[in-house]
């Protein structure tokens, strides 16, 4: 009698299998498993794979059984994923453990997740408006102004005036809180600026209208977030001495600066000219990512798949943990981040729905147009992680086939080259 196997589809994504397996293919197994254990059982009394089989069921039966179901289990399921052509995501799940049946069938069921059904269509065509990229003087005028700012010198400033917003000042400073010290530095640069932060938001606006070698007494709150966790919130009193008042200047750009700036260039027009070039190449190379984006939205607006849950709460995890990293990177406290962990929630899944839709629908029209990632599609990447672990080239691709992620760099080469062929075959307007 042969084994019973029924498919059935929960969700376009989610297969429940329900298995019957006859008592005698259940007993067949049985005798392999008791043959497999009784090569190396121990009993005492006997050497190792010695012993008498009615010993070895008496004492590992519950071994015995659950390798038993175990082999059966695994390998009806491998037979039926693979006899009718399902892209598994996930391993089985069974919602009730089998028991081993002393009469009748084997039955269980068994729950995983698999890869969406692709049905290509509108892949080739897509309308995408490229913007014309021009490089103006102000552009230019920008960068070099830019550059010239980190050129910039500190210079005490030749009149005695008091200090004003703009100004960088050199100050002696003490903080206290209850009456005792608990901030001190001596030669701190402030800038007098409403968006300067040290040592604390609003201390650098509390030091315009002082001169060089006035003190000032003055209180300014904490933020809720300050490091210093006895002071967060709390009224700060602070006693400033201004030892040095400094202007931040600019120098002329001149031929020989131009050459210190880009030993390339010999005059401001050759430096002015590279940096319209470079500009020029930069935002060309931002609109074809742009219109990749673009190609990329338009194919998931097309192709509106369902998705595996498992790998979309995978891929929300990974997404949220990055984003909490950031943020803390970025200052905020958990206080902070716990109170937008809803928000960020909803923008996490959001986007993970987006590139795994992505990825699918790519690898779908790559498989279509036959179109194969080599080992030089993948090298910039590996040459990449081998400088940034100071490991060897071949080290690093050892390493990544031994954990998986080899294949993983392969199938982003090949998604990468199936959306520039959904770009080149693209109705592309110019704006």
């Amino acid at each position: 009698m042969p084994i019973k196997a029924k498919v059935r589809t929960k969700t376009p994504c989610e297969i429940v299998l329900d298995v019957e397996v006859p008592q005698e293919d259940l007993r067949a197994s049985y005798e392999k498993t008791v043959s497999r254990i009784g090569r190396y059982a121990e009993v005492p009394g006997f050497r190792a794979g010695k012993a008498p089989r009615e010993l070895i069921e008496q004492r590992f039966q519950r071994e015995l059984r659950a390798s038993t179901l175990e082999d059966l289990v695994v390998g009806v399921i491998r037979s039926v994923i693979k006899k009718h052509n399902l892209d598994a995501v996930t391993g089985p799940r069974l919602p009730k453990d089998p028991e081993f049946p002393d009469s009748g069938p084997l039955a269980f069921t068994a729950e995983f997740e698999v890869a969406p059904a692709v049905t290509l269509k509108n892949y080739k065509g897509l309308p995408l408006v490229k913007r014309k990229v021009a490089i103006t003087d102000e552009d230019v005028n920008r960068t070099i102004d830019q550059l010239l700012d980190q050129h910039a010198t500190f210079e005490d400033i030749a009149e005695d005036r008091p200090t004003a917003f703009g100004d960088w000042v050199v100050v002696d400073y003490t903080g206290s809180l209850g009456g005792q010290q608990k901030l001190k530095r001596d030669g701190a640069w402030i800038e007098l600026s409403s968006t300067f932060r040290m040592p604390v938001p609003g201390f650098a606006d509390q030091l315009v209208g002082m001169k060089k070698g006035e003190s000032r007494d003055f209180s300014v709150s904490a933020p809720t977030d300050f490091y210093m966790k006895e002071a967060a919130g709390m009224l700060i009193d602070f006693h400033a001495t201004v030892q040095k008042i400094l202007e931040r200047r600019k120098p002329e750009l001149t031929d020989e600066l131009a050459k210190q700036i880009d030993p390339q260039c010999n005059t401001v027009a050759d430096l002015r000219s590279a940096i319209g070039k470079n500009q020029e190449k930069y935002r060309e190379y931002e609109e074809q990512r742009r219109m990749r984006d673009l190609a990329r939205e338009a194919l998931v607006k097309n192709h509106p798949l369902p998705l595996p849950p498992a790998l979309v709460g995978g891929r929300v995890r990974r997404i949220l943990e990055e984003e909490v990293r950031n943020r803390m990177r970025q200052g905020e406290t958990e206080e902070q981040i716990k109170a937008a962990m809803p928000e960020l929630q909803k923008q996490a899944t959001a986007a993970a729905e987006v590139e795994l839709r992505g990825e699918y629908i790519l690898e779908a029209i790559a498989r279509a147009e036959n179109i194969t990632a080599s080992d030089a599609d993948i090298q910039p990447q590996l040459q990449y992680y081998a400088q940034a672990f100071h490991r060897t080239i071949d080290n690093v691709r050892k390493s990544f086939a031994r954990d998986g992620y080899l294949d993983t760099l392969y199938q982003t080469a090949r998604e990468n080259k199936a959306l520039d062929l959904v770009v080149k075959e693209a109705k592309i307007a110019e704006q």
